[in-house]
């Protein structure tokens, strides 16, 4: 996807200093990690401004800046009231011109293994999943922002949250037609009001999905009020249905609910085969990972291939 100036003035409302004559090829927050055709976007936090890196980001390939107020440099720049907010914008923008499905993931633990799985029972390589920790109110707009829908077909995008109101921001932008909640715990729960707290802004991606997308979160959570009013067409439960076996490897599960494209009522299985401590070089992330615990996990699905997976802990 290139993005040209005229679109990028009109989704957050700024004004060019200097004229774009190129296009965007890609969006970052860190001058050091620009690349080639990038637009770099100058944050101000309580440590540093990213204003005083335009010249940094231009000489390493920058083609366009978005900044808060504009720097004595020849790159172009975007002015806006607020490059955070900048960035959101271009990414609400943009996603409202897609048309795969774009499927949000939360939830106090098992965010990542949830993602990883669903991507690549979808296709690594027909899919765009969240890399690293990119999840939260920068992460999630730089994530949808490199989407290319001549390439994927799918999205699946992590979403984690540590205080109040951040859900609804992560939402506006990313606007799921499906959501998961794999489990309401106590996690961040200083920042959110307790437990209660915690599923109720959780509950929130739930009800942003598209009127007749699928939702899928734990049975457990039906002891939360919004859980049990979640007006979709398609509501997925996902229960616990049997202990495990004698070995401690073994655990059981049934999906109840309303999907057509999905036979609710039958089990399936996941059964831990070998834990293992190893040197690991993934292929997603190209990194050599030390002393790491990895895990397979064999799923058996009801009319389904059995599907393995290999997940680092």
């Amino acid at each position: 996807m290139i993005f040209d100036s005229e679109i990028l003035a009109k989704w957050t409302d700024g004004v060019w200093h200097r004229p774009l004559t190129v296009g965007v090829q890609g969006f970052t927050i860190d001058s050091r990690s620009v690349s080639e055709g990038d637009c770099f976007v100058a944050l101000r936090t309580d440590r540093r401004d990213g204003h005083e890196f335009v010249a940094d980001a231009a000489a390493k390939g920058a083609v366009a800046a978005i900044v808060e107020e504009a720097v004595d440099h020849e790159l172009p720049q975007l002015v806006v009231g607020s490059s955070v907010k900048g960035l959101q914008d271009c990414a609400s923008g943009y996603r409202d011109t897609l048309r795969i499905p774009v499927i949000g993931i939360s939830g106090s633990c098992g965010k990542t293994s949830t993602k990883d799985l669903l991507s690549r029972l979808l296709g690594d390589d027909v899919t765009l999943w969240t890399e690293a920790n990119l999840n939260n109110t920068l992460g999630v707009p730089l994530t949808l922002l490199r989407i290319d829908e001549t390439v994927h077909k799918f999205a699946v995008v992590e979403v984690g949250i540590s205080c109040m109101g951040e859900m609804d921001t992560i939402c506006r932008i990313l606007k799921p037609t499906h959501g998961v909640i794999t489990m309401i715990g106590t996690a961040h729960s200083e920042g959110l009001g307790g437990v209660k707290g915690i599923a109720a802004e959780k509950c929130k991606l739930l009800e942003a999905v598209d009127p007749d997308g699928v939702v899928v979160f734990p049975g457990e959570c039906e002891v939360f009020e919004e859980f049990n009013q979640l007006d979709k067409a398609s509501v997925l439960k996902v229960r616990r249905c049997a202990a495990a076996n004698e070995f401690g490897h073994e655990r059981r599960y049934r999906v109840e609910g309303d999907w057509a494209g999905f036979e609710t009522g039958n089990d399936f299985c996941a059964r831990d085969t070998k834990i293992e401590t190893r040197d690991i070089e993934t292929d997603r992330d190209r990194m050599q990972e030390c002393g790491r615990e990895l895990r397979t996990i064999i799923v058996e699905l009801p009319a389904a291939p059995v599907f393995i997976l290999s997940l680092i802990h």
